[in-house]
């Protein structure tokens, strides 16, 4: 009995130790401060500065204090006058706090054009729409910027520089015909063969965009791969299904059609692969056959998607979807600029799918313009999601830059956030960056070009765990480039790519075999533990040993590979725990979590991956916040079934 009230003290010491750090850690990633004080707080600037070493400005300020405060505009003044060196809102004390009063809160800004000389000052906004400007300042010469902020210049203005111009991600809208066909040969997940591949040496492949990944018998070999055996037996797998693959001569290299994904905490998808006991899938070959059609397709019809994520938003309770959102708009017009290509203009009308979220109580109204061109405004209430969906010309869209002004133009004190807009337009067979995803129609030819090297090639992936290789297709110049003329035949989906296109996957790491979901397992305390801890963790579990605990470590990733099929999620880490609780040999009744934890699991601000051992991101009455609690509460009841504790530790 002494012995069981021995462990249980020095558990709590350590749990109430990780507590208090954790919640001084919280103000900074989860922002859930607690009001000093009642009534109306005056909002109030401190100090503010700036230092540059010639190539752009770091600016920062701190407040006395804000109740209901937006966010802040900064203008520069120069030579050539004053200008509103950004457009948009930089989130102040009520985007993380509500109407709660804040003391002493720190905000930095980057600014890519400012210079020594520069005055400048900060403008309050608060949810009413009074503003407030700070006195002006100059920035103070370094010679070292990353010396005063962190951070050097050069990775401040690539930062920035990457936020100016939104990609548009491609959705090809299939005819009913590709899309009834796909469904009823679709093969989902086999999470039992998906158990047997991770519990077998081999490689994970981690991938985050869409397109024909080529990989070297060196890169595979540098990653842990064994490219000894016998390479007909070489197998890629994802979620359970095997994958087709080329395979180079001598096992050279390998050839694969993979996925990015896009969750939540995630867009890094995994692909495992193994040295089989049996041949693996191969990609086939089809002939393209003559072209007996006479119907020619000019376009296929596609939307491009426009989404920005710079704002985390804990205010915006929505359960599980993502509380990541585009720019802030106010009365200040805001434009969101994006690049499209390939526009068929001979395609009358555009479908125009605008979405934004209210995030001020209240009416909303939100002036649209796109390229110059006024649009039926946008109008909502509350914190509730609004939008327009539309159909406009065609020929208001650019080839290439385009622009999208957003104003706020409802009441004062009217704010809310850009989410996305997607345009559906029928769109050229015109490559872009050597590559071309694309559908044919049945009993259409078509003729694809835009290509700057002879040396491509054409699949079909209608089924894309299974893509076929397109032969008998002759690369012809045209319009200055290359392209082929792709025959008549049944609808298909297709991706032509030529060989300086073919991408690289973000990583190639072991895969280790060692399984969690066997219910001989035992242990009484639990640590799960980033990769890079994993030493810590060893000695950790030994002092623990020596005092008579069962303890077992567990590498974070082991756990994304058998319960989330190698994807990274808080939810796997709480299937884990509750298998471990309700099947192993001895119940655990503790778990320590040694590993930062971050709301920014995809690095959205850019300023590097945290998300290192995630947390749960739970909805309270007033806001959204991280909770390790929730890992371990299996039924759901608001009380954890097991003591979890956390040391937020980071790698650099």
């Amino acid at each position: 009995m002494k012995i069981t009230l021995t462990v249980l003290m020095i558990f709590s010491i350590m749990l109430s130790g990780w507590t208090s750090a954790s919640a001084q850690r919280s103000r900074n990633l989860f922002r859930s401060p607690v009001a000093k004080q009642t009534g109306t707080t005056p909002t109030g600037f401190a100090s503010v500065s700036g230092y540059s070493d010639g190539n752009g400005a770091w600016l920062e300020w701190q407040m006395t204090a804000e109740q209901g405060n937006a966010g802040f505009f900064i203008y520069r003044i120069d030579a050539n006058g004053k200008h509103l060196v950004s457009d948009s809102l930089i989130n102040g004390s009520a985007m993380h706090a509500g109407n709660q009063p804040l003391y002493g809160e720190k905000y930095s800004f980057f600014d890519v054009n400012g210079t020594i000389g520069a005055l400048y000052y900060v403008e309050s906004v608060s949810l009413s729409g009074k503003r407030l400007a700070s006195r002006t300042f100059v920035p103070e010469y370094t010679s070292s910027l990353k010396a005063v902020t962190g951070y050097s210049s050069s990775f401040l203005v690539n930062r920035e520089q990457a936020k100016s111009t939104n990609a548009a991600a491609i959705d090809l809208n299939l005819p009913s015909e590709i899309v009834n066909e796909r469904q009823s040969q679709s093969v989902g997940s086999d999470i039992d063969q998906h158990r047997f591949v991770i519990s077998q040496p081999g490689a994970k492949i981690a991938v985050k965009r869409t397109g024909f990944y080529h990989i070297t018998k060196a890169e595979l070999e540098a990653g842990g791969f064994n490219t000894g055996g016998d390479p007909a037996d070489w197998q890629l797998y994802l979620d359970g299904i095997e994958q087709a693959i080329n395979v180079g001569p001598n096992g050279d290299f390998i050839e694969f059609f993979g996925h990015g994904i896009n969750t939540v905490e995630s867009d890094t998808q995994i692909y495992f692969l193994i040295n089989g006991n049996s041949p693996g899938k191969r990609i086939g070959v089809r002939s393209a056959g003559l072209n007996r059609g006479t119907v020619i397709s000019r376009n296929y019809n596609q939307s491009s998607v426009v989404t920005e994520k710079v704002n985390y938003i804990n205010q915006i309770r929505n359960g599980d979807l993502d509380n990541y959102w585009g720019r802030t708009i106010t009365s200040v017009p805001t434009t969101v600029s994006f690049t499209l290509t390939g526009i068929d203009t001979n395609q009358p009308d555009t479908n125009l799918d605008l979405k934004l979220q209210g995030f001020s109580f209240g009416s909303h109204e939100v002036r649209v313009v796109l390229n110059g061109n006024l649009l039926p405004s946008v109008k909502g209430l509350g914190q509730l999601p609004l939008g327009n969906k539309l159909t406009i010309p065609t020929s208001i869209l650019r080839e290439g830059s385009n622009d999208l002004e957003l104003t706020s133009v409802g009441p004062a004190g009217d704010f809310s956030f850009f989410d996305t807009i997607s345009l559906g337009f029928g769109r050229k067979f015109l490559a872009e960056d050597g590559t071309l995803s694309f559908f044919t129609l049945s009993n259409r030819s078509a003729t694809i070009s835009g290509f700057t090297d002879p040396n491509f090639r054409v699949f079909d992936v209608t089924f894309d765990h299974v893509p076929v290789a397109i032969s008998n297709l002759t690369a012809l110049n045209i319009d200055g480039g290359f392209g082929v003329k792709m025959p008549a035949s049944r609808a298909h989906v297709y991706y032509a790519v030529q060989d300086s296109a073919m991408l690289s996957p973000v990583s190639i790491v072991p895969n280790k075999p060692e399984m969690l979901g066997v219910p001989s397992l035992e242990a009484d305390l639990i640590i799960i533990a980033y990769r890079d801890f994993l030493t810590e963790a060893e000695a950790w579990a030994d002092f623990r040993r020596n005092q008579g605990f069962k303890v077992k470590v567990v590498d974070v990733e082991e756990i994304f590979d058998e319960f989330n099929f190698g994807v990274l999620s808080a939810d796997s880490i709480k299937s884990f725990l509750n298998f471990a609780y309700n099947n192993w040999a001895v119940q655990p009744k503790y778990v320590l979590l040694l590993g930062d934890a971050s709301f920014d699991s995809r690095n959205y601000q850019g300023l590097g991956f945290f998300n290192l051992v995630p947390t749960k991101l739970v909805n309270t009455v007033f806001t959204e916040t991280g909770s390790d609690e929730t890992l371990a509460d299996f039924d759901d009841d608001g009380l954890a079934e097991m003591a979890v504790g956390r040391i937020p530790a980071r790698d650099g």
